[in-house]
C-alpha cells in the first residue's frame, strides 16, 4: 500500500452537476430499460406463471414436466451462451476478451443447446402431449 501515490485534489474530476438529463446519461438507458422489466415482470409475469405451473401441476405426469422444465433449460443455455458471447466481444477492451479458444467452446456449446431447444421445440404439439392436452 506504501507504493501507492498518495491521491489529489486535482487528479479527480470534478462531478457533474445534478440534472434529469446527466442522470440519465449516467444511469444509462439500459439500466432503465431493465429495472422496468424486472418490476413488470414481477407484478404481471409472475402471477400467470404461478397460475401457469399450477394448472400444469393438475394435468401433466411429474415426468413431463421434468421434460419441459430441461427443454426450457435448453433454450435458456443456448441464449445465456451467445449473449455472453456477443457482450466479451462488443463491449469488454481487447485486453480483458478471453482467449480466441474459449470464445470457440462458449460458441459450440451454444449451438449444442440451440439444436437441442430446435428439435424440442420444433413440434410444440409434443409439449401439448406431454401435458395430456
Amino acid at each position: 500500500m506504501s507504493e501507492l501515490p498518495g491521491w489529489r485534489r486535482s487528479d479527480l474530476p470534478h462531478a457533474p452537476q445534478f440534472t434529469l438529463g446527466n442522470a440519465v446519461r449516467v444511469i444509462g438507458p439500459g439500466t432503465i430499460l431493465l429495472g422496468m422489466s424486472l418490476g413488470a415482470g414481477d407484478w404481471l409475469l409472475g402471477p400467470a406463471v404461478t397460475v401457469a405451473g399450477a394448472v400444469a401441476l393438475t394435468r401433466a405426469e411429474p415426468l413431463a414436466l421434468v421434460v419441459i422444465g430441461a427443454n426450457l433449460a435448453a433454450v435458456n443455455l443456448a441464449v445465456i451462451a451467445f449473449h455472453t458471447l456477443s457482450v466479451n466481444r462488443t463491449l469488454l477492451p481487447r485486453e480483458l476478451r478471453p482467449p480466441l479458444w474459449r470464445q470457440t467452446a462458449l460458441g459450440v456449446c451454444g449451438l449444442f443447446f440451440a439444436c437441442l431447444a430446435w428439435a424440442a421445440l420444433g413440434d410444440p404439439t409434443r409439449f401439448l402431449a406431454l401435458l395430456g392436452w
